[in-house]
């Protein structure tokens, strides 16, 4: 069902975490949201992420949604910086973009 994110250069071994760890409704839901999740990918790609199999898979939730919100929650950061925070520990960044929407 997650096949698609192989364009993307998500990893098989992603795809069976998620698979293995994601309800059958959130994979439908990833699945639904093809489209926007490749640019997500993309766009991550673009400014430099190297972690994004690992975000997929923790944060999946970031993935449904579309890409304007996403690219959004990025818009009030210097992208650099935050950049490399994100490379070297992804899990404090989206933890506080997480605290953001609350």
């Amino acid at each position: 069902m997650l096949d698609f994110l192989l364009e993307s250069n998500i990893k098989q071994s992603t795809i069976d975490e998620l698979q293995k760890e994601c309800s059958d409704n959130i994979q439908y839901s990833l699945n639904c949201n093809e489209y926007e999740i490749k640019k997500i990918i993309t766009f991550l790609n673009k400014i430099g992420v190297n972690c994004i199999d690992n975000i997929l898979i923790d944060y999946h939730e970031f993935f449904l949604s579309s890409y304007k919100d996403f690219v959004n929650r990025f818009k009030n950061y210097k992208l650099e910086p935050l950049v490399e925070m994100i490379n070297a520990d992804y899990n404090n960044v989206f933890k506080q973009l997480i605290e953001l929407e609350s």
